[in-house]
């Protein structure tokens, strides 16, 4: 079997997970091919790509905010659409979809079987309440940006049948927690400078990751790291807490770990709200915004000690394999269906 795996590049969640599922999908298939659209992401990567797209995407500004303006003008729909017509999936057997458009879309240009394969899905399946018009918009964005017939989704819990919960990676597995005091921060919503204005009113220690300074930089209670996926995994296994956006895999990983989480949705995303309302069904705590509002609530917090139980069942070899098994039955069915119809060869004849 021929398959291209699509991974949505913005953020570093999809990239994640993405590292535990390639391994176990090129033991599995003839060819595997790899679409990242979107460049956003501050993670490296070690698996070579075949196609790199610009996709669609979310633009955030400098304070926790979804900057829809200027969402719409990097959207750029002349583009996707040449980006779709481009890609040759007729080369596939099957495409699986973390969320990236490009690929959903050609393949039901060109009726390629197509999985989605992401948190996105787990949302959607979860069927959340909207309380706004932006909440609607952002619900039916998730649900019809990748139109994969079969949907496989990831959330905080498993609910009903497709939805599974979080992948852990390996080396997150592999962990030994230990507590050294300070709190780890990866909030790249907010920039850099609100940051040490918002994190310097509080004692407590704070080791922010960003992509915005190259090296490493103290300053007061707040010291800065360039992202790095080694010093990142140091930094939360010995943290005290882990203050983020209320992103899936940070969160996730966290909680899995033992510690303490506070999450702060970007203002106007909705599957983030919703990450948020999950996350804390597991312990963990959400505030708005990071601001002078919620000073005793994060003060509280970063001098809490909490004790986080939650187990997430190492499942994802056998998503997939299923997933494959699935599409392979799928295919046999088809091909048998359309074996009556088929034209006759003058040889046959």
């Amino acid at each position: 079997m021929k398959v291209l795996y699509a991974i949505q590049g913005t953020g570093n969640g999809h990239l994640s997970r993405a590292r535990e599922i390639i391994p176990i999908l090129q033991n599995q298939v003839e060819t595997l091919d790899l679409l990242v659209s979107g460049a956003q992401h501050q993670v490296e990567y070690e698996h070579e790509i075949k196609y790199r797209f610009k996709g669609l995407t979310f633009r955030a500004s400098k304070t926790g905010k979804v900057s829809f303006f200027g969402s719409i003008l990097k959207m750029n729909l002349f583009r996707f659409i040449q980006e779709v017509k481009s890609l040759p999936v007729q080369d596939y057997d099957l495409i699986i979809t973390d969320f990236e458009p490009v690929s959903a879309w050609a393949a039901r240009l060109h009726r390629v079987p197509c999985v989605e394969l992401s948190h996105q899905a787990g949302v959607v399946m979860s069927k959340p309440k909207c309380k706004s018009i932006s909440d609607l918009f952002i619900y039916n964005l998730m649900k019809y940006m990748c139109p994969a017939k079969n949907k496989i989704g990831f959330h905080f819990q498993a609910k009903g049948h497709q939805v599974y919960a979080p992948v852990i990676r390996k080396e997150i597995r592999a962990l030994q927690p230990e507590t050294k005091g300070h709190h780890t921060v990866y909030l790249p919503g907010y920039s850099n400078s609100y940051l040490l204005s918002e994190l310097t009113k509080y004692e407590a220690r704070w080791e922010v990751f960003t992509k915005e300074l190259p090296d490493e930089t103290e300053i007061l209670n707040v010291r800065f790291h360039k992202i790095d996926n080694q010093a990142f995994l140091e930094s939360l296994r010995t943290c005290a807490g882990v203050l983020c956006g209320a992103g899936f895999e940070l969160p996730a990983e966290a909680l899995f770990l033992g510690k303490k989480v506070m999450v702060i949705p970007l203002k106007g995303q909705f599957e983030q709200y919703c990450n948020a309302i999950e996350a804390e069904k597991l312990g963990a705590e959400h505030i708005p915004e990071l601001s002078w509002k919620y000073h005793n609530t994060i003060n509280h917090w970063a001098k809490s000690k909490q004790n986080i139980e939650v187990f997430f069942p190492d499942q994802t070899r056998a998503i997939v394999c299923d997933l494959l098994k699935n599409a392979q039955k799928d295919k046999k069915t088809v091909e048998q269906i359309a074996q009556p119809y088929l034209i006759p060869s003058p040889q046959e004849i």
